[in-house]
């Protein structure tokens, strides 16, 4: 009798150290793809890392499929590796003017509404 109490106390500990345990890493999860979502990059998760190229390729992206809220509208976080550029929250247009090797985009007209 007393070894199937023993047996049921391991049984529930486990579960509920498990359970803690995949809560956790869907918390981790939830929060990566939100800042994915805002920052462009899986690089700028972490924090402190550069993630202008990346943010820069999904600009260029946006601009050739033509996608006028990703490019015109949608703020991304940004995260420059020199101090030269403060680090914020830009559109792509706004980036255009940053010198970060963005062209112009050509395929959309950010001054109209989408």
């Amino acid at each position: 009798m007393k070894k199937e109490i023993n047996k049921r106390a391991d049984t529930s500990i486990s579960f509920v150290i498990a359970l803690v345990l995949g809560v956790i890493v869907l918390a981790i999860a939830i929060y990566m793809i939100y800042n994915y979502s805002s920052t462009g990059s899986w690089l700028g998760v972490a924090g402190g890392k550069d993630n202008v190229a990346a943010t820069v390729k999904g600009c260029q992206l946006d601009c050739s499929s033509g996608s006028f809220y990703n490019y015109c509208t949608k703020e991304r976080k940004i995260i420059f590796a020199d101090s030269s550029h403060t680090n914020g929250d830009f559109t792509c247009l706004t980036l255009e003017n940053q010198n970060v090797g963005l062209e112009k985009c050509t395929n959309l007209d950010c001054a109209k509404s989408g």
